[in-house]
């Protein structure tokens, strides 16, 4: 993914499944003076990063 597609995915409100290392994750933020995404794990609440937007996969 890129920046532009998590702004979008991230004003689905949830609607659009992503996954971090084959993960599913919430996207919380983007944080801009690095341009990383911070994600939380769907499941994994203890899953909490700061990850390269690249690094993300959209799930069909």
């Amino acid at each position: 993914m890129d920046i532009k597609r998590v702004e979008e995915v991230m004003s689905s409100k949830g609607v659009i499944n992503v996954e971090y290392i084959k993960r599913p994750v919430w996207i919380l933020d983007i944080d801009r003076t690095d341009n990383k995404v911070i994600i939380e794990g769907v499941k994994d609440k203890n899953l909490h990063d700061k990850v390269e937007a690249e690094n993300l996969q959209e799930k069909q």
